[in-house]
């Protein structure tokens, strides 16, 4: 039965890479051949809003597995970390090449087309920093996890809390509060799935011992 047990585990792992894996090549395929077949500038372009909704549902997805590896087995070498550094590390790819195409047809690699760009959204234009900060807090959490894995599964939890809250809150915003259409409202649902996962874990079910967030 243990035998068993482990060989489930091992599985559900690697399904979890193949879907980070899948996920990551059509993020990086289809807003490529969007921009290929539209190279011209504009605010909305396709592969602006592709290629961010695809980084979105990898960063859901990926944050899913964080929540749900169970604390005996947050520690490298575990397949379920594996799985979570695969996905995290993809995740944060596909938003650093949405940030390039958003750039390079929104704003023509201007920062100061960028600032006025936010300035009209949400009428504050120096809060374009607030995005810098989020890659690169981001990519150096990606590249703690992937580079130092046991100080990164024995950090405290308060960083944990911290970096993680902060990554939802600017997902939120993104993807909620300035969203549009119909994918506010799913992106809305996926929240929603991700709060009642977390709760069921730290709350409902604390005999699993996720020590989620992380």
């Amino acid at each position: 039965m243990a035998d068993a047990g482990i060989e489930n585990v091992e599985t559900q792992a690697r399904r979890a890479i193949f879907v980070a894996v899948a996920t990551a090549f059509l993020g990086l395929a289809w807003p490529a051949a969007l921009a290929l077949r539209d190279p011209l500038s504009r605010l909305r372009h396709p592969a602006i809003i592709d290629s961010a909704y695809f980084a979105f549902a990898l960063w859901a997805g990926a944050s899913l597995l964080i929540v749900q590896v169970p604390g005996g087995e947050w520690k490298p070498g575990s397949v379920r970390l594996r799985a979570v550094r695969w996905a995290w590390a993809s995740a944060w790819l596909l938003f650093a090449v949405h940030v390039g195409y958003a750039f390079h047809f929104a704003h023509g690699w201007s920062h100061a087309k960028a600032v006025g760009h936010v300035q009209t959204t949400s009428g504050f234009g120096p809060g374009i920093f607030v995005s810098y900060a989020f890659a690169l807090i981001w990519l150096a959490d990606v590249l703690w996890l992937l580079v130092a894995g046991s100080s990164y599964t024995s950090r405290p939890r308060l960083l944990g809390w911290s970096s993680h809250g902060f990554f939802a809150l600017i997902a939120f915003n993104g993807t909620v509060v300035y969203g549009h259409g119909l994918m506010r409202w799913v992106c809305l649902a996926v929240f929603a799935v991700l709060a009642v996962e977390l709760v069921l874990k730290l709350y409902i079910s604390p005999k699993r011992d996720t020590h989620a967030p992380r």
